[in-house]
């Protein structure tokens, strides 16, 4: 995500730059350069992983790579904190103000969650 700020702000600034109603900008971009469709493409991909990795824990599959290291890695697994699954939002929003906090300040007005429900209940 990291790599994709820079060209959104500088399209953000040439959007005001260009336009004469800077209030017709803001209501079609409420969050700002955060609710330009790359953002929210990256945030979904990352959000439907994020809940595919968080169902594979809780099912006991083993992660991608897992199988190769043997009993000594599950047990270590199993004994360590914080290895369970991580709600998405949580991983891909509220961790950013301590590990990446200039992408924080960029996130802050993607004050939405572009996930649905089908028909049968399932995010899509």
């Amino acid at each position: 995500m990291k790599d994709v700020v820079p060209p959104l702000l500088d399209w953000w600034h040439d959007l005001h730059a260009n336009e004469v109603n800077k209030e017709l900008v803001d209501a079609r971009w409420p969050a700002g350069p955060a609710s330009h469709p790359r953002v929210i493409a990256l945030f979904r991909k990352y959000y439907f992983e994020t809940t595919r990795l968080n169902d594979s824990l809780l099912s006991g599959v083993p992660q991608h790579g897992d199988e190769m290291w043997g009993s000594e890695a599950k047990q270590s697994t199993e004994e360590s904190d914080g290895a369970g699954p991580v709600p998405p939002v949580t991983l891909l929003l509220s961790f950013l103000d301590d590990t990446e906090p200039e992408l924080a300040d960029f996130m802050r007005r993607f004050d939405f969650i572009p996930v649905g429900e089908d028909p049968e209940f399932e995010e899509c």
